[in-house]
Parts: structure tokens; C-alpha cells; sequence
């Protein structure tokens, strides 16, 4: 039997879009994608071949039976203040300057 593709659900809500804290870069392993969850959905962050950070958002389990290539988001990941930091949202909307101020680290 074949699955209609579903088109994945792509929008954030509001109250979600920001900068979120995922890790200090520090414990960031070279070479070694690392896996976490934001609000139930899980995501991968590594490195690129220019070494570069590259987060995406992968499917959730009852997505795959529908999988296709929009199921897999791409998510704006920077390292700021020795911090890792994900935004939660559509990438032209990111302003670097909303990253809290963290002192004393």
C-alpha cells in the first residue's frame, strides 16, 4: 500500500521562536553528531566539511511512514559567548542580538 506524502508541519508557534541554549561549545565533540529534544522533537547538531554548525530537525516517529525531504527542517545554529545556541524559528527573522548577555561564565 502506498502513503499519500504528508506535508510536514512547519510552522512555530510563536511563543517557541527565540534563542535557545543547547550545549556550551566546550562539550561540543568534533566529528560527533550530537542528538537532543526541544519540546519533544528531536533534532542532530554537527559540524560541516567547513566547520561550520548545521542543525536540523528530524522527523518524529509517525512522520516517517510519510517521510520526505520536508520532513527534515534545517535549523540557524551559532556558537556565541562559548555557548552553542539554536534559533527556534525562521532563519531571516534571527537577530544575533536577541542572545542573552551571559556573564561571568
Amino acid at each position: 500500500m502506498l502513503y499519500p506524502k504528508k506535508k510536514a508541519n512547519t510552522k512555530i508557534s510563536k511563543s517557541r521562536q527565540g534563542w535557545y541554549f543547547i550545549m556550551f561549545a566546550k562539550d561540543f565533540i568534533d566529528n560527533c553528531p550530537y542528538r537532543f529534544t526541544l519540546y519533544g522533537e528531536p533534532f542532530i547538531l554537527y559540524k560541516n566539511r567547513d566547520r561550520k554548525l548545521v542543525c536540523y530537525r528530524l522527523p518524529l516517529y509517525e512522520e516517517t511512514k510519510f517521510f520526505n525531504d520536508a520532513c527534515v527542517q534545517p535549523f540557524l545554529a551559532l556558537e556565541k559567548q562559548e555557548i552553542i545556541w539554536l534559533w527556534r524559528g525562521k532563519s531571516e527573522l534571527a537577530n544575533e542580538n536577541l542572545i542573552p548577555v551571559m556573564n561571568n561564565l
